[in-house]
C-alpha cells in the first residue's frame, strides 16, 4: 500500500563524497567529522555569548577543575531522570472482559470492520490466492517476482530475485492482516526481535487479485517496510512498544483491532468494580461517549479518521474525553491525494450541515457498534430528515421518483481515493477504495451521474439522447479536472479524474490518456527510487542530477528541494543549499525538513538565535521528534541558556532513550553547574548507549567520576580507553591524554603504570 504521508525526517549528518580539494568546514560538520570536537567545546563550557569561535577545530582544554566542591552544586530546576524503556499497560483488558455484561453488544461488534481491522491469519478466513496457479505476482521489474504460499496453517510471502548465479529467495511469515470490508488486505510480518514490517504484496478483495505496494526495487530481502507507531495505533487497541524504536513491538498482551476501549477508555477498573458490585447499575470508571461534548465525541473518530498524525507525546497516551489536539498535531494537506489513509473529518467540517448544527457528529450517520450493510443509504436519509424535509431539496422535482430517496448519492458521492494505491498485474496506481465525499453539499456532477445511470436504463430515443448529452458533459468535466491537476503537477490526482471519466464511458482516448498519466507517475516514482539509492551509496553528484530531473517534472516537490539542499550543503555549496531548503516550506508548509536543516546550518555557522528560530518552526510541525529537540538543545547551549537546553535534551531522551549523545550533553551541563550526583547516571548511560566503543562518552564519564571523588577509577577508565585504540578525531585523543595526565597527577599511586 502506498500512503502519501510525511517523509521529512531531518537526516543524521552524512559523509560527503571525496573531492580533490579539502572540503569546507561546513561540509565537514554536516558529514559528522567534527561532532566530537563540538561536543568537547560544550564539555569545556567555552560556548558563551561574546566568547564564540568560528573555527571549532582548534583544541580546547577544560577551564573547570576535574574535582568539584559538592557544596557549590547548583541543582537543575528540572526533574531529570533516565528514561525507562518500558511501556506499562494503563488498564486495557480487551473486549472479552466486556462480554459477561454486554454479550449481545460484543457479539454484534465482532462483525464490524473496526474489530477486523487487524487480525491474525486464520485458514478459514484467508482470501484465496495461496494455491498453485494463483499465488504468483510478477512485478514490472523483470528479475523480481513474489509468491504466496500456505504451509499447514501458516502463510508466507516469498520474494524471488533472479541473479546470474540463480534465484535468491527470501520468505516472510504472515503474522497479521490489516484490512476489513471490500478494499484490501495488507500483510504484516513480525520478526523474532519484535520488529514489525509491512510486506509489499497485498490482496485486493474487490477484484480478487494480488497487488504490490510501490516499494524500493533497489532494496533486498523481503522488500518490506517498517510498520510505524502511528499506523499501528489506528489498527490496535493496545500494544507494548519499545520507546525510541521505529517498529519494535511486544506480541504478548497486544489487543488486536479497534475495540470497545478505543472509545470507552481502559476498562480494568470498570470491570473489577462491577464484578465486585454486580448490583450497581451506574457505570463506574468508564467513558460514556454519549455524555461528551460534540468536539470530544468527534475526537473519538478523528483519532484515526483524520490527519492527526504528528505526535505531541508518546504513543497510546490519548484517552477518550481528552482533546485530541493535546496529543497529535493535524497535518493540513492541501490536496486529497496527500491525505492520511482516512481524513473524512476535514471535509465533514467544511459542510454547511456541520457548521450550522450543534449536534451533527460522525455517529449521526454511523453506528460504530454495528456492521455497515445495504441499508446504509436509508440510515443516511433518516439522518438527513432530522433537519431537512424532501420539499427543501430544490432538485427533487427534477429527479425521477426512484432517485429522490438517495440523499447521499447527490450530496455525498463516492469518489476514487488515490492516496492509497497499488500496482496490479495489468495496471498501476490503482485505488481499491471508493469513499464517500464527506463534504456534504450540492454536488451537481454527482446528480448528473445518478441521472445518467437512470436514463441508460430507460427505453426510448429521448432517454438515449439525454444519456448521451450527460455522458459528454461528465467526460468533459473530468477531463478538465485531469488537465487542471496535471498543470499543477498532481499526476496522481489526474489519474483519479480520468478513472472517474472512464467510469462514465470507457473510450480509447481516455484509456490512452490514463496510460500517459500513469507513465508520468511511474517515471516520477522511479526517479525517486534512483535518487534514494544514489544517496545511500554516497553517489551525491549522481543524486543531485536525479533530483534536478525530479524537479523538472514537478517543480513544487518539497522533498526533492530538501534532499537537494542537503546534498548542496554537503558539497560546500552554501547559497544553493539555503535556496533549496527555503523552498521546502514554500511548497509544503507541513514539511519540517527545510527548517530543520536551515537550523543546523545556522548552528554550525555560529548563528544560534537564527538556528533556534528555525528549530521552533520545525518543532511546531513535528513536536515529538528527538533529533529536533536535541539540536535545539545544542543551540541553546551556545547561547548559555542551560536550563532551557536541559529541558530540550530531557525531552529528546524521553522520546528516544537510546540517545547516548543526549545523555552526554545532559551530563556535561550538570557537571558544569557542579551537580555531580545527577550527572553520573547520565554519563554512564551515554557510555552504555555507545557500547563503550567511542572515546567521547568515556571522557565524559571519567569527568563525572573524578568530580565525584573517584579520580583513580576515572584514570583507570581512560587508561583502558587509551589502550583500546578506539577510533576518534585527533582533538578527542588529545583531550583524553590531557585528562589522563591530570588524573595521574591527582592519584599517582593507583594510576602510574
Amino acid at each position: 500500500m502506498t500512503e502519501t504521508g510525511r517523509e521529512g525526517q531531518i537526516p543524521a549528518p552524512e559523509t560527503p563524497t571525496p573531492r580533490r580539494r579539502p572540503p569546507s568546514v561546513l561540509a565537514l560538520l554536516l558529514s559528522g567529522l567534527l561532532l566530537g570536537a563540538v561536543a568537547l567545546i560544550f564539555a569545556s563550557g567555552r560556548w558563551r555569548q561574546g566568547d564564540q569561535q568560528k573555527n571549532t577545530t582548534a583544541p580546547l582544554e577544560p577551564t573547570s577543575p576535574l574535582v568539584f566542591d559538592p557544596s557549590a552544586a547548583n541543582a537543575s530546576p528540572l526533574k531529570l531522570t533516565l528514561p525507562v524503556k518500558e511501556v506499562s499497560n494503563p488498564g486495557y483488558v480487551g473486549m472479552d472482559s466486556c462480554a459477561p455484561c454486554h454479550a449481545e453488544r460484543v457479539n454484534e461488534f465482532r462483525s464490524t470492520n473496526h474489530f477486523q481491522t487487524c487480525r491474525e491469519p486464520e485458514p478459514a478466513r484467508m482470501e484465496a490466492g495461496f494455491g498453485p496457479g494463483e499465488n504468483r505476482f510478477e512485478t514490472r521489474y523483470p528479475d523480481l517476482r513474489f509468491e504466496m504460499d500456505r504451509q499447514g496453517d501458516r502463510f508466507y510471502q516469498t520474494s524471488i530475485r533472479g541473479t546470474p548465479i540463480g534465484d535468491i529467495r527470501t520468505s516472510a511469515r504472515i503474522d497479521l492482516i490489516y484490512g476489513a470490508g471490500d478494499a484490501d488486505e495488507v500483510l504484516l510480518s513480525w520478526k523474532e526481535n519484535g520488529e514489525l514490517f509491512e510486506l509489499p504484496v497485498a490482496r485486493l478483495t474487490t477484484t480478487k487479485e494480488w497487488a504490490v505496494s510501490h516499494f524500493d526495487p533497489h532494496a533486498n530481502g523481503e522488500f518490506s517496510r517498517p510498520l510505524t507507531l502511528r499506523c499501528f495505533e489506528c489498527h490496535m487497541t493496545w500494544f507494548d512498544y519499545l520507546p525510541g524504536s521505529v517498529n519494535t513491538y511486544q506480541k504478548t498482551g497486544a489487543i488486536l483491532g479497534v475495540t470497545c476501549e478505543c472509545c470507552h477508555g481502559p476498562a480494568q477498573d470498570h470491570v473489577r468494580h462491577h464484578a465486585d458490585h454486580p448490583q450497581e447499575t451506574a457505570p463506574y470508571a468508564i467513558v460514556q461517549p454519549a455524555t461528551l461534548s460534540r468536539d470530544r465525541q468527534t475526537d473519538l473518530c478523528v483519532q484515526c479518521h483524520g490527519n492527526y498524525i504528528n505526535a505531541k507525546g508518546p504513543a497510546l497516551a490519548y484517552r477518550p474525553g481528552e482533546p485530541l489536539q493535546d496529543h497529535y498535531r493535524e497535518v493540513n494537506s492541501p490536496y486529497s491525494e496527500d491525505d492520511h489513509v482516512a481524513n473524512q473529518i476535514k471535509y465533514m467540517k467544511q459542510s454547511a450541515c456541520y457548521l450550522k448544527s450543534d449536534t451533527l457528529t460522525c455517529i449521526t450517520c454511523h453506528d460504530p457498534h454495528t456492521p455497515t450493510d445495504n441499508a446504509h443509504t436509508a440510515i443516511v436519509r433518516e439522518a438527513c430528515l432530522q433537519c431537512h424535509q424532501p420539499a427543501d431539496c430544490g432538485e427533487q422535482p427534477k429527479l425521477p421518483e426512484s432517485l429522490r430517496a438517495d440523499c447521499s448519492g447527490c450530496h455525498m458521492p463516492k469518489r476514487v481515493k488515490v492516496n492509497v494505491n497499488f500496482q496490479t498485474a495489468d495496471d498501476d496506481f490503482v485505488s481499491p477504495i471508493h469513499r464517500f465525499d464527506h463534504r456534504i453539499a450540492v454536488h451537481e456532477v454527482a446528480r448528473d451521474e445518478m441521472l445518467l445511470a437512470w436514463y441508460r436504463q430507460q427505453p426510448g430515443e429521448t432517454s438515449r439522447d439525454e444519456a448521451q448529452r450527460l455522458t459528454r458533459s461528465l467526460i468533459d468535466h473530468w477531463t478538465r479536472e485531469a488537465e487542471s491537476n496535471e498543470r499543477e503537477y498532481r499526476f496522481l490526482a489526474a489519474t483519479a479524474a480520468i478513472r472517474e471519466a472512464i467510469n462514465i464511458e470507457k473510450t480509447p482516448q481516455l484509456v490512452e490518456r490514463l496510460k500517459r498519466l500513469i507513465a508520468l507517475q511511474v517515471s516520477y516514482t522511479d526517479l525517486w527510487n534512483e535518487a534514494r539509492h544514489q544517496m545511500s551509496g554516497g553517489r551525491n553528484a549522481d543524486a543531485i542530477a536525479t533530483l534536478k530531473k525530479i524537479l523538472a517534472m514537478r517543480p513544487t516537490d518539497a522533498k526533492a528541494h530538501g534532499k537537494l539542499g542537503l546534498l548542496y550543503a554537503m558539497s560546500g555549496k552554501r547559497e544553493s543549499a539555503i535556496q533549496e531548503l527555503e523552498a521546502v516550506a514554500k511548497h509544503d508548509p507541513e514539511d519540517p525538513y527545510g527548517h530543520g536543516l536551515l537550523g543546523w546550518i545556522a548552528y554550525l555557522e555560529d548563528r544560534p538565535d537564527e538556528a533556534i528560530a528555525h528549530y521552533q518552526l520545525a518543532i511546531e510541525i513535528e513536536p515529538y521528534y528527538d533529533k529536533l529537540r536535541h539540536q535545539m538543545g545544542l543551540a541553546l547551549v551556545k547561547l548559555d541558556r542551560p536550563d532551557e537546553a536541559l529541558e530540550q535534551f530531557n525531552l529528546a531522551l524521553k522520546i528516544n532513550p537510546d540517545r547516548g549523545d543526549t545523555s552526554q550533553q545532559i551530563a556535561m551541563l550538570l557537571l558544569q553547574r557542579g551537580d555531580v550526583a545527577s550527572a553520573l547516571p547520565f554519563a554512564r548511560h551515554g557510555v552504555e548507549r555507545s557500547s563503550g566503543q567511542e572515546l567521547q562518552p568515556l571522557i565524559v564519564l571519567a569527568d563525572a567520576l573524578a568530580a565525584g571523588g573517584q579520580p583513580d577509577e576515572a584514570a583507570s577508565l581512560l587508561q583502558r580507553a587509551a589502550a583500546s585504540n578506539l577510533q576518534a578525531d585527533p582533538q578527542t585523543v588529545r583531550q583524553l591524554r590531557s585528562r589522563l595526565q591530570r588524573l595521574q597527577a591527582i592519584a599517582p599511586r593507583d594510576t602510574q603504570p
